[in-house]
């Protein structure tokens, strides 16, 4: 008896550190997940000020009805691109760490 609960034991030891190890392996790949999403984020933020900027520059030179924006199009395009793809990856993070919590 006393040895089938010490294997127990033993058993529940080598399961909590692999758990642990495995939580540890996880917790490095969230927090690489998370920089690429901050990292995303920011980028975004950057290029959709830089536009607007640019909108408001060109802006000032336009005749009255002329449209700004569709020289600088792309500039947005790219900085909604780049917010989308941060809200993605934010998205895979949030998995990541649903999954390990239900494991």
């Amino acid at each position: 008896m006393i040895q089938k609960n010490s294997r127990n034991y033993i058993n529940m030891i080598q399961y909590n550190y692999i758990s642990i190890r495995s939580l540890r392996k996880v917790k490095i790949i969230v927090k690489k997940i998370i920089k690429v999403s901050n990292i995303l984020f920011a980028i975004a933020i950057v290029v959709s000020l830089y536009g607007f900027y640019k909108i408001y520059e060109v802006r000032k030179d336009l005749p009255v009805g002329a449209c700004p924006i569709e020289d600088n199009r792309p500039i947005l395009y790219l900085g909604i691109f780049f917010m989308i793809s941060s809200i993605i990856v934010s998205y895979i993070e949030d998995k990541k760490l649903k999954k390990q919590i239900n494991n």
